[in-house]
């Protein structure tokens, strides 16, 4: 069989479903390097983030980058990070452990977006206001979307 053709249907090509999710995560894990290596080539990038709580109610935060790539800006997920809670503490060591994994430096994070809860921005204490004392930025703004 050629690259890129499918076997019939009715035949089945692997019959593990752990091979698949092997599959899977060689697949993710390429794709999030690539990722990568094209937002630190871009030298500065954005945040955004959200948190929200699965069936399980366990408490995640989704986390996405923006950078500008040959004048066009681009979005891309970079992951799903499992909290201990959800207090702007929880997500702060979260966010700033999961960046620090993948090897991104906060110092060239311009600007954070997110869905304006208090844990994200409030002043005192969200996440926004954490970012804002404990990092060096080059600039940053809280956008809130509805």
């Amino acid at each position: 069989m050629n690259f890129g053709e499918f076997p019939p249907l009715g035949k089945r090509m692997y019959s593990s479903d752990k091979a698949c999710q092997k599959f899977l995560k060689y697949i993710s894990l390429t794709l999030l390097k690539r990722t990568i290596k094209r937002i630190k080539a871009s030298q500065f990038y954005t945040l955004m983030v959200d948190e929200s709580t699965d069936v399980g109610k366990v408490p995640h935060m989704i986390v996405y980058a923006g950078f500008i790539e040959e004048f066009q800006p681009k979005t891309y997920f970079l992951g799903l990070v499992e909290l201990d809670g959800s207090s702007s503490n929880d997500l702060y060591q979260s966010l700033t452990c999961f960046l620090k994994t993948l090897h991104l430096t906060m110092g060239n994070v311009t600007s954070f977006g997110s869905d304006g809860a208090t844990s994200m921005i409030g002043r005192v204490n969200g996440l926004a206001t954490k970012l804002k004392t404990n990092q060096s930025f080059y600039d940053i703004n809280s956008l809130c979307g509805t």
